[in-house]
């Protein structure tokens, strides 16, 4: 079922969850973002797009809130408009919740010798990053990766769980 989506995304993953969504058969119903790369091709695709949750609040509508990235708590009553609530795509989810996961999650693995991340996303609550998962990837990497060579590695897995939730929530 295709649905109507409030973005709230980053720089790269959010436009990698923008995108997946949309060649999902999904419709944007408006785009927070924060970074210029994902606000410049948003217009591009003609969607409203805005710089905060702030300066959307009065427009947001759709059938599901999905942050990709997103840098700003979204509160309980802004969940409560959309049909299906929210959806949050978080690396490390189980282990390091909130800011910064990637970098978090590099340190405690430094010397180890094989190291599994994951995608997750997961429901939206009002405990952070702490929602009922709804689909995640795996994969392993090699010790020491920058942490840009870590996202890079990562990124394909965004697209695979965002797509799986969004056919998830719409059966």
């Amino acid at each position: 079922m295709a649905m109507n989506i409030f973005f709230s995304i980053g720089e790269r993953a959010g436009m990698i969850g923008l995108l997946a969504a949309l060649a999902d058969g999904h419709m944007a119903t408006g785009v927070v973002s924060y970074g210029d790369t994902g606000a410049e091709i948003a217009k591009l695709l003609y969607f409203p797009v805005y710089r905060s949750l702030g300066e959307a609040e009065e427009k947001m509508s759709g059938d599901l809130f999905l942050s990709v990235h997103g840098r700003e708590i979204v509160p309980r009553e802004t969940l409560g408009r959309f049909r299906y609530g929210g959806i949050n795509v978080h690396p490390c989810y189980y282990d390091f919740p909130g800011a910064n996961p990637i970098r978090r999650w590099s340190h405690a693995h430094r010397n180890k010798t094989e190291r599994e991340l994951e995608v997750v996303a997961h429901t939206m609550t009002a405990k952070i990053d702490r929602g009922v998962p709804l689909a995640r990837e795996y994969c392993v990497l090699d010790p020491g990766e920058s942490e840009e060579k870590i996202y890079n590695s990562i990124y394909p897995l965004y697209a695979k769980v965002i797509i799986r939730a969004l056919r998830k929530v719409g059966q």
